[in-house]
């Protein structure tokens, strides 16, 4: 029955209960026997913030203020209510409703009541239609102070500075080089490898010498060439100068010149 855009009956104080008179003696004596509009429930549904709607007596807001264009700035009519004659605003109803009389929003001030003091209305329940409850929210720049039936506000957790970390530097030089032993574990794709390699065996056949053929042998069989390990034309010559007989053969030769060479001025000397 509460909710917000609905329009509601504030009744004549002698009609509220005693139980309720505490509370209804902090609301204005002009309030009452008034529709009021809900423009906000509090979590707990036991007050709301209200706006009166008045008739003035079935007088029309132009005439009624006629001369004075703050107070008609303080209202706004409710369809079948002739259009604001200032700002040409005019609200309607859901389901194309209609008060008993033409009737006006005042805009200010907003007033909190308890919930129990307030009745549906007695020729129905009458609510905003939900663009006009905007555009009047809007108007009046009218602020919820509390949340929505139904939803709690999360606390906004203030924004931590990010710590700055040491940046590491990796040299690739001087980290050692890991192999595949590094990240073999013993055991490790034990089950898995050995139906693998059990598909991958491949049959071997022994067969024994005396089931082998024998080999012919033909007189067409050659022999292979065997080729020579220079590649030039001519064989390279040897080099004997470091051969021990080479140099025994020349002390022998030197020798027997010398001896010849001292025989012969011997003789003939």
């Amino acid at each position: 029955m509460c909710t917000r855009g609905a329009i509601l009956w504030l009744p004549p104080k002698t009609s509220i209960p005693s139980e309720h008179h505490p509370p209804a003696d902090l609301v204005e004596e002009g309030c009452f026997n008034h529709p009021v509009l809900v423009l906000s429930v509090n979590a707990a549904e036991t007050a709301v913030i209200v706006l009166i709607i008045t008739s003035f007596g079935g007088t029309d807001l132009s005439i009624r203020h006629a001369h004075d264009t703050k107070a008609r700035a303080l209202h706004l009519p409710i369809y079948p209510s002739n259009a604001h004659p200032d700002n040409g605003m005019r609200l309607y109803l859901a389901g194309d409703q209609r008060l008993s009389k033409n009737s006006y929003i005042k805009i200010k001030p907003c007033r909190t009541i308890p919930t129990a003091l307030l009745r549906p209305c007695k020729h129905g329940n009458f609510r905003l239609k939900t663009k006009s409850l905007q555009k009047l929210i809007k108007h009046m720049e009218f602020t919820d102070p509390w949340p929505k039936v139904g939803q709690v506000q999360q606390p906004v957790r203030a924004p931590q500075p990010v710590p700055k970390l040491p940046v590491a530097i990796h040299h690739p030089a001087r980290e050692p080089i890991s192999c595949a032993s590094d990240y073999y574990m013993p055991g490790q794709w034990a089950d898995d490898n050995r139906a693998v390699r059990a598909s991958h065996i491949i049959p071997v056949h022994w067969v024994s010498p005396a089931d082998r053929p024998a080999r012919v042998y033909s007189g067409r069989e050659r022999t292979p060439l065997l080729l020579p390990t220079y590649i030039s034309g001519h064989e390279p010559k040897k080099d004997n100068s470091g051969s021990p007989w080479a140099t025994f053969a020349w002390v022998i030769f030197i020798f027997t010149v010398v001896v010849g060479t001292a025989w012969y001025f011997k003789a003939f000397g």
